[in-house]
C-alpha cells in the first residue's frame, strides 16, 4: 500500500497512469502500471446504508442458517426413515442441493455485507470461479429433484393401483447419478466464465489507494447467451412439467373432495316409525284388552263381544320386540354418524392435501422465478449500479435461500408443518378474536373441538409419497 499523505490523486483512468503531485515546489510523479487495473472512488463502492447492510447481514444469517440446519436434518431423517425407495432418493438430491445452495449463496453475501464495499470480492480467485458453478448445479439439481418428486407422486396415485410402481435400487442409483451429472455437465461453462478483476481503490480523504478485487464475467455476450439457453431450454421445462404433474394430482384431490358436511347422512325415518307404530300397539292394546301370557312367551288379549258374550282371544307379538327395536336403532344411528364423521374427516385431508398441493407450485414460482427472470434482465439492459437495485438483487437472493429452507417443510416435514399450522391457528382463533373468520365467530367452540380432533385422534394420514391418496 502506498502512502499518499499531502498529495493530491488524479485519477488516469483507462490511461494507465496515476499521477500524483507533492505539495512542495518539486514535483514526483508516479507512475503505476494499471493497463490490467481499473481505479474507482471509495465512495462509489459503497453500495448500501449501515443500517440497511446490517438488516441484511441479519437476514441472511437467519435464513442461511434455517436452511442448512433444516436439510442437515432432512438427510438424517430420510436415511433412517422407512420410505420408497425413489422418492427417498429425491428427497436426498434435493436437501443435497438446497444445503449446497444455501451454503455458497450465504456464504458470498454475507462475506460482502461483512465489508463496507460491498460491490467488492472477498473469498479469493478459487471461489471466484467454482462459487457460480456450485450455485447453478445445486440450481439445476434441485429443480430436476422437484420435478422427479412430481412424477413420482404421479406415478404412485395414478400406477400404485395396479402396483407396476416400484422403481428399485439400480433404477435410482441410475437416477440420483444422471441428475447430478447432467447438473454439472450444464454447469461446466460457469467454471470458465468469472474471473478476478483488480481494482484500485481511492479513498475520499485521499491518503491513500490499495488494491481490491471484482469477481465478474469476462464476456457478457457470452453470459447472455449461456443463462438464455440454460433458461429456454433447461429450466423452463423443468417449471411447467412440475406445475402440470402437480396440477394434475390437485385435480384428482379435487374430485374427491366434498365440502364437510355436505354429505352428512340424515337420520331415517324407519326410526321414527318403529317409535310411533310401538306407541300404537301400546296404546291399543290397552283400550279393550287384558293381557294374558302362556308358556311360548306370546301375549293372549280377550275381548268380549257386547252382543253375542262370547269372548275372543287373539295372539299378538310380545312386547319385547317393539322394545328390542327401540334399543337398535339408536345404535345404527350413532353409528352412521361415526361414519359420518370419519368420512367428513376424509374429506378434511383432501382438502388439506389440495392446498398443500398448491403451496407447493406457489413457492416454487413466486421463489425461484423472479431470481431468473432478473438476472436476464440485467443482461440484456443496462443496470445502473444504484441502491435500489442492490437491495433488490438482495432481496432476490434471500427469496432463493428461503425456497432452500421451505423445501425441508413441505417435502420431508410435511405432516409436522400441518400440525404446527394447525396449532397456530387455534391460538390466533384462541387470542385474537379479528382473526377467527365470520362464520367460525359464532360457533368457535365446535370449530376448536373440530382442530383439536385434527390434532390428537386424527392425523394426516400421508403416505410414503408425502401425498394423501385415501383410505
Amino acid at each position: 500500500m502506498l502512502n499518499l499523505s499531502h498529495l493530491s490523486v488524479h485519477n488516469g483512468g483507462d490511461s494507465g497512469r496515476i499521477a500524483v503531485q507533492q505539495s512542495s515546489d518539486t514535483e514526483l510523479e508516479v507512475i503505476v502500471d494499471v493497463q490490467q487495473y481499473y481505479t474507482e472512488w471509495e465512495y462509489k463502492l459503497k453500495q448500501i446504508y449501515y443500517h440497511e447492510r446490517i438488516a441484511l447481514v441479519i437476514i441472511f444469517y437467519a435464513v442461511t442458517t434455517i436452511a442448512i440446519i433444516g436439510n442437515i436434518l432432512t438427510l438424517y431423517v430420510v436415511i433412517t426413515r422407512k420410505q420408497r425407495l425413489l422418492f427417498k432418493t429425491c428427497l436426498l438430491s434435493l436437501a443435497l442441493s438446497d444445503l449446497i445452495y444455501a451454503t455458497t449463496c450465504g456464504a458470498n453475501y454475507i462475506s460482502k455485507l461483512h465489508h463496507e464495499m460491498s460491490a467488492l470480492w472477498y473469498l479469493g480467485e478459487f471461489l471466484c470461479s467454482f462459487l457460480p458453478f456450485f450455485q447453478t448445479t445445486s440450481l439445476l439439481s434441485g429443480s430436476m429433484s422437484l420435478v422427479s418428486i412430481a412424477v413420482d407422486r404421479y406415478m404412485a396415485i395414478f400406477v400404485k393401483r395396479k402396483g407396476q410402481w416400484q422403481p428399485g435400487f439400480k433404477f435410482c442409483a441410475i437416477g440420483f447419478t444422471f441428475v447430478w451429472s447432467i447438473s454439472a455437465a450444464l454447469s461446466s461453462p460457469m467454471l470458465f466464465s468469472y474471473s478476478l478483476f483488480d481494482v484500485y481503490v481511492v479513498p475520499d480523504i485521499q491518503e491513500n489507494f490499495y488494491l481490491a478485487h471484482y469477481c465478474i464475467v469476462d464476456s457478457k455476450d457470452e453470459s447472455r447467451y449461456y443463462y438464455s439457453v440454460l433458461f429456454i431450454f433447461v429450466f423452463l421445462p423443468m417449471l411447467v412439467a412440475f406445475i402440470a404433474f402437480n396440477a394434475i394430482i390437485a385435480r384428482e384431490i379435487w374430485k374427491k373432495r366434498k365440502t364437510p358436511g355436505s354429505r352428512c347422512i340424515k337420520p331415517t325415518r324407519n326410526y321414527e316409525d318403529s317409535s310411533s307404530s310401538t306407541t300404537e300397539v301400546k296404546n291399543s292394546s290397552n283400550t279393550n284388552s287384558t293381557g294374558l301370557r302362556n308358556n311360548s312367551g306370546r301375549s293372549k288379549d280377550t275381548s268380549t263381544d257386547s252382543k253375542s258374550g262370547t269372548v275372543t282371544i287373539s295372539q299378538q307379538q310380545p312386547q319385547i320386540f317393539s322394545t328390542q327395536i327401540q334399543q337398535q336403532q339408536p345404535h345404527s344411528h350413532q353409528h352412521q354418524m361415526h361414519n359420518n364423521d370419519r368420512r367428513n374427516e376424509r374429506q378434511r385431508r383432501q382438502m388439506r392435501m389440495f392446498k398443500v398441493i398448491l403451496a407447493l407450485m406457489c413457492v416454487f414460482i413466486v421463489l425461484r422465478l423472479p431470481n431468473w427472470i432478473f438476472l436476464l434482465y440485467k443482461l440484456y439492459n443496462f443496470v445502473p449500479t444504484e441502491r435500489a437495485i442492490w437491495l433488490l438483487n438482495y432481496a432476490f437472493c434471500i427469496s432463493g435461500i428461503m425456497n432452500s429452507m421451505a423445501n425441508p417443510f413441505l417435502y420431508t416435514f410435511l405432516s409436522e408443518t400441518i400440525l404446527f399450522t394447525s396449532y397456530i391457528r387455534i391460538t390466533c382463533y384462541k387470542f385474537c378474536k379479528f382473526c377467527r373468520p365470520k362464520v367460525a365467530q359464532s360457533n368457535y367452540a365446535n370449530n376448536a373441538a373440530m382442530f383439536a380432533k385434527d390434532e390428537d385422534l386424527n392425523k394426516p394420514k400421508i403416505d410414503n409419497g408425502g401425498v394423501y391418496v385415501g383410505n
